[in-house]
């Protein structure tokens, strides 16, 4: 028990460390001010729904990733790059030992550390967990759901996979559709050539 604990730890250790540090350098892309102002405009209007921006326009995504931005800013009432980079960031590590977890529990505790490695050293993995982009958000809550109907298909579809609706639900207030419509296509797929074989 202790050493697996010693191996998740280590797992939520390397995740930060990758990522926390870089969160508060200046912005460098177009991308990343444009999400944030969407947040800025929340908090600034109080309109969590639909917030307007300085030219008038509507937001093109919708809101989930905002939402933790602004969540993120409220103890310091303003969206700085590090609070909107934060969600991204907090997303990288969750997933990060929830990987490992689901590995380690279908395989064993080294190669779930060794695929632990791998993805974390990842550059598009790492690119992600540290700007200010809704992309962090919609693969870890797409992946994770395809973790829980894995699960669940293991279990024989056994009870209301709660996770999988949860987790669908984040990437459809994340990204929009494609949130729901790739996931359960990857699984549809899955669960057809299971039944092939």
């Amino acid at each position: 028990m202790m050493i697996r604990d010693r191996t998740v730890w280590l797992v939520v250790v390397l995740a930060a460390a990758l990522c926390m540090p870089w969160l508060d350098r200046p912005f460098h892309t177009r991308g990343e001010p444009r999400e944030a102002l969407v947040a800025q405009a929340m908090l600034a209007t109080g309109n969590w729904i639909s917030p307007p921006s300085y030219d008038g326009a509507v937001p093109s995504k919708p809101p989930f990733s905002h939402w933790l931005m602004a969540l993120a800013s409220l103890p310091q009432a303003a969206v700085s790059e590090a609070t909107s980079r934060l969600p991204s960031a907090c997303a990288f590590v969750f997933f990060s030992v929830a990987f490992f977890c689901f590995v380690k529990r279908r395989i064993s505790e080294s190669a779930a550390l060794g695929a632990s490695l791998i993805l974390l050293s990842s550059s598009e993995w790492f690119r992600s967990a540290s700007t200010c982009r809704v992309d962090m958000i919609l693969a870890t809550s797409m992946a994770g759901a395809l973790y829980a109907l894995y699960a669940w298909w293991e279990r024989g579809y056994r009870g209301v996979p709660l996770s999988v609706l949860i987790l669908i639900a984040i990437a459809v207030l994340t990204k929009g559709p494609f949130g729901i419509v790739l996931p359960l296509s990857i699984f549809s797929l899955f669960c057809w050539y299971r039944d092939w074989e």
